[in-house]
């Protein structure tokens, strides 16, 4: 679609004002029936829905985008209230989890707010910004963004696939690793039925 401007990464207003143009767009194909549009299959026309779906974005861009501060901020998490003083409580059981209902109608009382002063304040005692996907009735703050995609599966579980395990575009580093878990990662016939009656369990 495109590149936000250089040199610096946009803030939540710059952002704001790349998404709209966007977001209205696909928004046309939102309602139903959709929008009549001739494809490959049907060069008559056909009606065409389109959504927009999860945000997949690096840590930083995620909060950015769905309308969260980030992990600076008091409340670092867009998944839960836990305030930066708790985080070191690894007991999952005592975080209050965020919905979606809620955090929208905590960034639309800051995007009502006409100081800067007052914006700053909302924003501490929440975590929560306007961002203009709030503008999209279906689209859930909470539930349609994903934890951990680009760093954790794009350049951690997928990489270690791809370079170590299969081999495609291995360098120096990659080819240790693969000889490592050759040295050790020779399964026995115990191995393979362990794993098995792992499975069956």
């Amino acid at each position: 679609m495109g590149i936000t401007p250089a040199p610096t990464a946009p803030d939540h207003f710059t952002l704001d004002h790349l998404l709209k143009p966007v977001i209205d767009e696909v928004a046309l194909f939102g309602e139903a029936p959709g929008v009549q549009l001739p494809t490959f299959h049907h060069p008559q026309e056909t009606y065409v829905r389109a959504r927009i779906a999860p945000v997949l974005a690096d840590s930083p861009a995620r909060s950015l985008i769905s309308g969260f501060l980030g992990h600076a901020g008091t409340f670092f998490c867009s998944f839960c209230e836990c305030t930066s003083i708790e985080k070191d409580r690894l007991d999952v059981r005592n975080f209050v989890k965020r919905n979606g209902v809620d955090v929208k109608a905590k960034a639309r009382t800051w995007k009502e707010t006409r100081t800067k002063k007052g914006k700053e304040t909302l924003e501490r005692s929440s975590g929560v910004r306007w961002t203009y996907l709030h503008t999209l009735d279906y689209w859930d703050p909470v539930k349609h963004v994903v934890l951990g995609f680009m760093h954790n599966w794009l350049e951690g579980i997928l990489e270690h696939h791809l370079r170590v395990l299969w081999g495609v575009g291995r360098g120096k580093a990659h080819q240790r690793k693969a000889e490592e878990i050759n040295d050790d990662g020779l399964w026995e016939d115990e191995d393979l039925l362990e794993s098995e009656s792992e499975l069956s369990e």
